[in-house]
């Protein structure tokens, strides 16, 4: 067996990895995986669509302007207020580095997204659960 303690942070190592039921489960929505049981009707337009004018052969604006551009219109805000991630994950990831200090409290409500007590553990904050009512 390898010895992770040589690698991992004492925080890494006491993090239970994000699990879900995978038998008996061909039949059921999932929502925990954030996808539609049945894809949009207009996904035949969007694939073409793509085709035609996504050149993925090239990298994007790693800044993501004109993006930001179109959100910051569609919500009446400055392009400056939105920040791009590639998921919720790293949305919450990048907010926890961003405004958790070592020891800040962390409120969550359970049952809830397994990895805001993540971050929290992982950015060392306390993660305080209040129960909803």
């Amino acid at each position: 067996m390898i010895n992770t303690r040589k690698y991992l942070s004492e925080v890494a190592e006491k993090i239970i990895p994000y699990q879900w039921e995978e038998t008996g489960m061909e039949k059921t929505w999932r929502f925990d995986a954030n996808t539609p049981p049945f894809p949009p009707k207009s996904l035949p337009f969007f694939l073409k669509t793509m085709a035609v004018n996504c050149p993925i052969n090239e990298y994007a604006d790693p800044s993501y302007t004109k993006l930001k551009q179109l959100i910051a219109g569609y919500e009446k805000v400055k392009p400056s207020m939105i920040t791009v991630t590639n998921s919720g994950d790293e949305a919450v990831d990048v907010l926890a580095k961003t405004f958790l200090n070592p020891g800040d409290l962390f409120i969550t409500s359970p049952p809830t997204y397994e990895v805001f007590s993540i971050q929290c553990e992982i950015n060392r904050g306390k993660n305080l659960e209040v129960p909803l009512l």
